[in-house]
């Protein structure tokens, strides 16, 4: 029995009889040492001579081409969706839709790769080299998408007299400009952002806003 060598990996491909077989390129054959043994082919490696057993450095070589694979795997997802992040970003700069839309894809972008990410610390944690090549992952971690907004969507929540109130309060209050001024330059708006929060429940707390407004515009 003649071993068939996968030259672009160094590991066994198969294994044949046929005398008449004609390997790849990328292929060669060698005579089969006395001691091999095909229920661990995973863990013989060619040195460019002959396979020589070595469970760890093959475990080794199986988990890093597996989690190779899982990132080109997690890049091609990844990449299947830039025309849906394109055209969502489009579609809100045109004002045809807002950044919720924009967000959802990123939300699915980001649960590829934190599930990839997963999917090589379970490759990690594997003990036998058959499970590492055997291994397959699925895109399952949840990732919670952001609440944002453009600032004149968070704006066009307040009320016209609420806006006159805090933009009154602000030419005496330093603290309260330095956060409106902050508030007017931002790209967007996290509505989840610790500062966000305590700014719009500040204007409550200094009785800019009626009782339970902040939680309301905060929704």
């Amino acid at each position: 029995m003649k071993l068939v060598i996968d030259l672009l990996t160094n590991t066994i491909a198969g294994s044949t009889n046929d005398p008449a077989f004609n390997p790849s390129s990328t292929q060669v054959l060698i005579d089969t040492p006395e001691d091999f043994d095909s229920a661990t082919s995973a863990e013989w490696a060619y040195d460019g001579m002959t396979v020589s057993h070595d469970p760890m450095a093959a475990m080794e070589r199986a988990k890093t081409a597996r989690k190779s694979r899982i990132k080109a795997e997690a890049g091609q997802l990844i990449a299947a969706s830039d025309w849906k992040l394109n055209r969502a970003k489009e579609q809100e700069q045109a004002g045809w839709s807002d950044l919720a839309a924009v967000d959802a894809i990123l939300v699915q972008r980001e649960t590829i790769r934190q599930s990839s990410n997963a999917a090589e610390l379970a490759v990690d944690a594997l003990t036998d080299v058959v499970s590492v090549i055997g291994f397959t992952w699925v895109v399952d971690v949840v990732v919670i998408a952001p609440r944002r907004l453009t600032s004149y969507a968070l704006l066009s929540r307040f009320t016209s007299a609420e806006i006159e109130a805090v933009l009154a309060a602000a030419e005496t209050n330093a603290a309260l400009r330095v956060w409106w001024e902050k508030f007017k330059l931002a790209a967007s708006i996290d509505l989840n952002n610790a500062d966000t929060i305590a700014g719009i429940n500040a204007f409550e707390t200094a009785g800019l806003l009626t009782a339970g407004r902040a939680a309301e515009i905060l929704l």
